[in-house]
C-alpha cells in the first residue's frame, strides 16, 4: 500500500547537504545511528562537516539529564572506527569533549593493577593523538576542541597542532611537558583564537605570528623556567596563572585588551621558595628574580602590555610584581 500524504518522509526527501548540516548539531554516536532510519540515511554521517565527541545524555524518569561519561576502552573503539569509516572526508569543526574518563567498569576493582591503569591511559594519549592529527591533516578541521580527563593529562606538541586552515584552538587539561621545547604555532598560519585552561604548560616559549586572541585560564608554569610568550599580532589577552611562574609578555603592540590574574600559587609573590623547600618574606622586594624577566629589570608582564588601552591586573594580596613592574625604582 502506497504511504498517504500525512505518511510522507519530508526530510528525507531534503537535499544532501541541508541533512549533512543538520546531523554536524549532533554528537557524532547519534549521527552514525541514523544510518539505522532507512537506505537513504545509511552513509549520510559519514560526510557531517563536524566530528563531535560528548558525554551522553541519559534522562531520568523527571525528565532530568544523567551524563554519562565515555570510558577509555569506549571511546578508543568509537573513534578508532568512526576515523576509519569516515575517511578523508573533509570538516569544520572536531570536538573531543571526553571529560572525565574511566579505564573501564573494573577500573574501581582492586585487582586492576597501577601497571596496567596507565598502560591504558597511555594508549588513550597516543591514539587520542592520531584523532587530532586526522582531524586536521586529513579532514582540515578549522575548529578543535579537546578536553579528555583521564589520570594522566594529554600530552600535546608542535606535531600534532599543525594545519593550513586551523583557526580556532580550545585545549582543555592538555600538557606541554618539555621545558626545552617552544609551542611554535608557525605551522598553522591563520591561527587566532587560543584557549587553553587548566593546562599544563613548561615549554620554553609560545608563539603565533597570527594569533589575535589568546586565553591562558588556570593553567600551571614551570617553575624554574620562565616561559615567553611571542604573539605581536595579539588584539585580546586573558591569563591567569594559577601556579609556577609568570610569563615573559613580549611586545604587543595592537594589544587593546588583556586581563591578567596572578594567584597565590605562583612564585612571583614577595613569599618565595628557597632551593630547600623553605619559604621567606623578602625585605628587599627589588631583589625578587621572580618579579622581573631580564637583566635590565624590565618587567615580566606589563612591558608586553604597556599598549593596552583597556588592562585590569588582578592578584593575591601577596603578589607584589604589578608594583615593581610599574616602577622598577621602588
Amino acid at each position: 500500500m502506497a504511504p498517504s500524504d500525512s505518511e510522507e518522509d519530508l526530510i528525507s526527501a531534503l537535499p544532501d547537504d541541508v541533512l549533512h548540516h543538520v546531523l554536524s548539531f549532533l554528537p557524532s554516536d547519534d549521527a552514525v545511528r541514523t544510518s539505522l532510519l532507512a537506505r537513504r540515511w545509511l552513509h549520510l554521517w559519514k560526510s557531517t562537516r563536524a566530528i563531535r565527541v560528548t558525554p551522553r545524555p541519559h534522562w531520568t524518569r523527571s525528565g532530568r539529564p544523567l551524563w554519562w561519561p565515555w570510558t577509555a576502552p569506549t571511546l578508543t573503539n568509537f573513534m578508532n572506527h568512526l576515523v576509519l569509516l569516515r575517511g578523508a572526508a573533509p570538516v569544520d569543526e572536531c570536538d573531543l569533549l571526553g571529560r572525565q574518563l574511566h579505564s573501564d567498569d573494573v577500573d574501581k576493582q582492586e585487582e586492576l593493577s597501577t601497571r596496567y591503569k596507565h598502560k591504558l591511559d597511555a594508549e588513550l594519549n597516543r591514539t587520542a593523538r592520531l584523532w587530532i592529527r586526522h582531524a586536521l591533516a586529513i579532514c582540515q578541521a578549522r575548529v578543535l576542541r579537546v578536553c579528555l580527563q583521564a589520570r594522566r593529562r594529554l600530552c600535546l606538541d608542535n606535531a600534532h597542532l599543525a594545519s593550513q586552515r586551523l583557526t580556532t584552538v580550545e585545549l582543555t587539561d592538555a600538557t606541554f611537558e618539555d621545558s626545552d621545547s617552544c609551542i611554535d604555532f608557525s605551522r598553522c598560519p591563520v591561527l587566532e583564537d587560543l584557549t587553553m585552561s587548566s593546562c599544563r604548560i613548561y615549554a620554553n616559549r609560545i608563539c603565533s605570528r597570527s594569533l589575535s586572541r589568546l586565553s591562558i585560564d588556570g593553567c600551571a608554569f614551570h617553575w624554574t623556567t620562565r616561559t615567553r610568550i611571542s604573539t605581536p599580532r595579539l588584539i585580546s589577552l586573558r591569563l591567569e596563572v594559577s601556579c609556577g611562574r609568570a610569563p615573559f609578555l613580549e611586545n604587543m603592540p595592537l594589544l587593546a585588551a588583556a586581563n591578567v590574574r596572578i594567584d597565590d600559587g605562583s612564585r612571583d609573590s614577595c613569599y618565595c621558595i628557597n632551593e630547600d623547600g623553605s619559604g621567606v618574606y623578602l625585605e628587599n622586594l627589588s631583589s625578587c628574580n621572580s618579579c622581573y624577566g631580564t637583566d635590565d629589570g624590565s618587567s615580566v608582564l606589563l612591558e608586553g602590555l604597556s599598549g593596552a588601552t583597556d588592562l585590569e591586573l588582578t592578584s593575591d594580596p601577596r603578589v607584589v610584581c604589578f608594583l615593581f613592574a610599574l616602577n622598577p625604582c621602588l
